[in-house]
């Protein structure tokens, strides 16, 4: 198969080749590999290729879909899980999560692993252990985080699918600073078995970032499901896809009103406004209305979990590793949230979860009326490179926080509450940047979050706009010299 013709087909397409007998797996590898030679140099998205990945198990929706697992959280037995940290450098699990178990039987084939900051925990993906994850875009630009290699492997048509985490953004962030799809989950809704998370809040999900919401519904079909002994469980049904969608109403705002008062760019709330009014068109009641919450509650809540996570798990590689907790081994973010959480008392962990359950109440206000709720993903379209949040060693954890939701005060707040919310490449910036435009859902009721952002995926179509970083449209000399 043509590497041009790969990199335009989404995973069901390519799927339905190998089940007519058109493209064999091995052919579907062979062309992933050759779009990767042609952006990787550029772009910086993949922390390792295999030479020789698992069998694709028969059978499944997405049977030899290429796909990528993010270095972070979802171990795959035997193979590293390094997760952009000297301090996890060479670290293989020996357990398969049960997630990785269930995207390998729906028949995706694990090809390698993408890039992330170190543990997750920046909205840019910038580790110091190998250099920025750049922009398909624009290569002077973030591809956001802390799923930036996935969301731009995504984009730059390396794979169609490919693995994701969101703690506080985490799949969202880059599918809005890279023009993809990012769908956060419920909480419960797709048992993971990954090691990353947070057991005081259970803010992470893991799911997966397209480039067409019928892959992410396919693979929600899929993977979607508690297992035995999962402490939180979602099960609430899922309309099956082309169901008809339900008469609903829907909150939107540019920005104003929303808590904190962020300052929003113009190009992003005329962004948001449109999507209102084709919505309003499709049918919908649509009314402008914020979620009303304390944000410098919400600001503490986000830091302490953020630490308690971070320093649980560092604290755990250290024991494993034997290296120390020091600047040798730890980037200067993580260093500060280990010494935030390493402050906290057991009231604090207490008061901790008061304050995120106080903060679930204020946001389901808005869902008793409200069936969906249309937002910005991101203030501002993708930052530029650099913007390492995080990196001066003298800078708090909390001054952190402060620092980051001035870019992405939009995302955590459904890791809080549960909720499942997507990110939807609708619109670009005058300077060609993609603005991605949110929508969130009651918990469980991904499926009319899919219904309508596929409603919006017609009314505003994206799949014709691709990155002039893309394995289709770059060749060998804009790869070796025009887009450095």
């Amino acid at each position: 198969m043509k590497v041009d013709e790969y990199a335009l087909c989404d995973g069901l397409a390519l799927a339905g080749l190998v089940r007519s007998g058109e493209v064999s797996v091995d052919a579907l590898r062979d062309a992933a590999t050759s779009a990767l030679s042609r952006v990787e140099p550029l772009v910086n998205a993949v922390v390792e290729w295999y030479e020789s990945p698992d069998p694709t198990q028969p059978g499944g929706p997405l049977i030899g879909v290429p796909f990528l697992r993010k270095d972070l959280g979802l171990a795959e037995a035997g193979r590293l899980l390094e997760m952009g940290s000297r301090m996890a450098a060479g670290f293989r699990p020996v357990t398969e999560a049960a997630l990785t178990k269930r995207f390998k039987a729906a028949g995706l084939q694990v090809l390698g692993r993408s890039a992330t900051p170190e543990f997750g925990i920046c909205g840019t993906t910038e580790p110091e252990v190998r250099g920025p994850t750049r922009n398909p875009w624009d290569l002077t630009r973030s591809s956001g985080g802390s799923s930036g290699g996935a969301a731009v492997a995504v984009a730059a048509g390396v794979v169609p699918i490919a693995h994701g985490s969101d703690g506080g953004g985490s799949i969202r962030i880059p599918a809005a600073a890279c023009g993809v799809v990012g769908l956060k989950v419920s909480r419960g809704r797709v048992y993971s078995g990954s090691t990353d998370g947070d057991s005081i809040l259970d803010l992470s999900v893991d799911f997966v970032l397209t480039r067409t919401i019928r892959d992410t519904a396919a693979v929600l079909q899929s993977v979607a499901g508690p297992a035995a002994g999962d402490f939180v469980m979602n099960s609430a049904p899922l309309l099956p896809p082309g169901s008809s969608v339900p008469a609903c109403r829907i909150a939107w705002t540019n920005g104003q009103g929303w808590p904190g008062s962020p300052e929003v760019d113009p190009e992003v709330s005329s962004a948001v406004g449109a999507v209102a009014g084709v919505l309003a068109d499709l049918g919908y009641r649509v009314e402008e209305a914020a979620p009303d919450y304390a944000w410098d509650e919400y600001l503490a809540v986000m830091t302490d979990a953020f630490a308690l996570a971070t320093a649980s798990t560092v604290r755990s590689l250290s024991q494993t590793s034997g290296r120390p907790v020091s600047p040798d081994f730890l980037e200067p973010l993580t260093l500060a949230n280990v010494e935030h959480a390493r402050r906290l008392s057991n009231r604090d962990i207490r008061d901790l979860k008061s304050r995120a359950s106080d903060i679930r109440r204020s946001v389901g206000d808005l869902f008793e009326r409200f069936d969906l709720l249309l937002c910005p993903t991101l203030a501002r379209p993708a930052a530029p490179l650099g913007t390492r949040w995080g990196m001066d060693p003298n800078l708090s954890a909390y001054e952190w926080t402060v620092q980051q939701e001035d870019w992405i005060p939009f995302s955590a707040v459904f890791n809080i509450t549960g909720q499942p919310a997507i990110s939807l490449p609708l619109a670009h910036s005058e300077a060609g940047l993609p603005i991605g435009v949110q929508l969130a859902a009651r918990p469980g009721r991904e499926d009319l979050l899919l219904a309508v952002a596929g409603q919006l995926e017609e009314a505003l179509p994206w799949k014709h706009r691709l990155p002039p970083v893309h394995a289709a449209i770059l060749d060998d000399d804009r790869r070796d010299g025009g887009w450095a």
